[in-house]
């Protein structure tokens, strides 16, 4: 019986993790749209930070107000459970203010810096927050193959990553913290117990009840009018949509099925595939530093997820 049940358990945690996985790609696979969208919105239109904000914000709000319309009593009881302050917290975590600060770096640094301090501020803090929290253990496979990820993002950076002189090292500040910010708010997520969704409501309501009329206040409806129709619905689509709630209930789900530490290693694949995304819009190929770095980082990403550290002892 005993026997049985410990086979049970081990499929199940074999399941689950298999599942967490998915849904870390592909939380990752959406954020390399929402960065590659991001530097095509302010290049190739007048778009700012504030405004990527505003339609993040304002999207995901609209989206999870619906979601909200419909669970009726129970949703509204869910977000209340949370209480005002952690909701506040995790929405500076992860809602307009890491938009904005994690969009800004582009201005001080080279747009390569972001895609590859951010992820490295993440995964760091990941690893660092998850011990001191939630008490996970920081075993000795787990940094050879963190180490592994940020040679590998060295390397897709190539000689870019040194450029900038002093000026970049506010943008590789700017991007650093947006990764910190991301971890944080994966380890409140797991050591508070809330939902993926509920998380996602209420950071996208909250946001699009304080930071939305806010940005009306200020800036006015005028910044947004002089943008392409066709460019602000593919910005709402990518921001607000997939962004905003999508990949923010996917990653959600990772960090419950395969906690904090692991989910939180997911995002070193940011620079693999904004490359996927960007190249189309830009018309720029893999050089060869990106090509070998994108292998890396694949390899340290399946060193610590996969059970393959185990054959090589």
């Amino acid at each position: 019986m005993t026997e049985n049940t410990e086979r049970i358990d081990a499929h199940s945690q074999t399941h689950s993790t298999r599942w967490g996985m998915t849904f870390g790609a592909l939380a990752v696979f959406i954020w390399g749209g929402y960065l590659a969208v991001s530097r095509y919105g302010l290049t190739a239109s007048t778009l700012e930070a504030v405004d990527i904000a505003f339609i993040r914000a304002t999207v995901a709000g609209l989206v999870m107000l619906l979601w909200l319309a419909i669970k009726g009593v129970n949703g509204i009881d869910a977000i209340r459970n949370v209480g005002f302050k952690k909701t506040l917290l995790l929405t500076i975590l992860v809602g307009p203010p890491f938009v904005y600060i994690s969009v800004s770096g582009y201005a001080y640094a080279p747009l390569v810096h972001g895609g590859v301090l951010l992820p490295a501020g993440l995964v760091l803090a990941g690893l660092i927050l998850s011990a001191l929290i939630l008490g996970d253990k920081i075993e000795s496979y787990k940094i050879i193959g963190i180490v592994i990820m940020l040679i590998g993002l060295g390397l897709l950076a190539g000689p870019d990553l040194f450029s900038g002189g002093l000026r970049a090292l506010l943008g590789d500040s700017l991007f650093f913290t947006a990764g910190v910010m991301w971890a944080s708010f994966a380890v409140a997520q797991r050591s508070w117990q809330i939902t993926p969704v509920v998380a996602t409501a209420s950071v996208s309501i909250i946001s699009v009840l304080i930071y939305s009329p806010f940005y009306l206040m200020v800036f006015g409806i005028e910044r947004l009018q002089a943008v392409p129709i066709q460019q602000l619905v593919f910005q709402s689509v990518v921001q607000g949509l997939l962004a905003g709630v999508i990949a923010m209930i996917c990653f959600g789900l990772a960090v419950k099925m395969i906690g904090a530490a692991k989910a939180s290693l997911f995002p070193a694949l940011l620079p693999v595939t904004t490359l996927l995304f960007g190249m189309p819009l830009t018309g720029e190929l893999l050089t060869n530093y990106q090509a070998i770095g994108t292998v890396t980082v694949l390899a340290g990403l399946l060193y610590v997820l996969t059970p393959i550290q185990k054959f090589l002892k």
